[in-house]
């Protein structure tokens, strides 16, 4: 049996430096998913090593160009 996967996706009209990191309610970075440029077009990250974290509430940070977005992400394994 395969574990939890977090599946996230985002476009970008033109190549950009792209960051996609999770943060723990406390501020504190718990995993890098994406850094570097990426190419214009839809992108998908499928991130399969939530395991190893406590259940609970995560932000996602994804800066995207100059765009930044944050999400929440609740956790249940």
């Amino acid at each position: 049996m395969q574990g939890p996967q977090v599946l996230i996706q985002y476009t970008i009209a033109e190549p950009a430096l792209v960051s996609v990191r999770i943060f723990n309610l406390l501020g504190q970075q718990m995993a890098v998913l994406e850094q570097g440029v990426r190419a214009a077009g839809a992108h998908k990250l499928n991130w399969s090593k939530p395991g190893a974290m406590a259940n609970g509430i995560y932000f996602v940070q994804a800066k995207l160009g100059k765009a930044c977005f944050t999400g929440r992400l609740v956790l249940v394994q």
